[in-house]
């Protein structure tokens, strides 16, 4: 994990978490454009691809804190803040 401060995860108490930061969504978006570009010769998939990948590019900067866990793949921000449920 890159941050410096170690959390499991909040669902199934694993310590096998990964982050999944700014670098990561945006390398996503760079591969599928990338890949995409290729893909023009059959147009409604090069362009569906390429427009993804802008997405992904664009929500890169709003994901810096976002963790996963390798064992039961639940994602959630770190810090993590449990919901509290009013009853009433």
């Amino acid at each position: 994990m890159a941050q410096k401060q170690w959390e499991p995860c909040p669902r199934c108490g694993s310590n096998r978490v990964q982050s999944r930061g700014t670098v990561f969504f945006a390398l996503i978006g760079i591969v599928l454009i990338g890949i995409s570009i290729w893909l023009l010769i059959i147009p409604p998939i090069g362009i569906a691809g390429i427009i993804f990948g802008a997405l992904f590019l664009a929500i890169a900067p709003f994901t810096k804190s976002i963790v996963q866990c390798e064992d039961c793949k639940h994602s959630w921000k770190y810090p993590y803040k449990e919901k509290v449920i009013k009853k009433g």
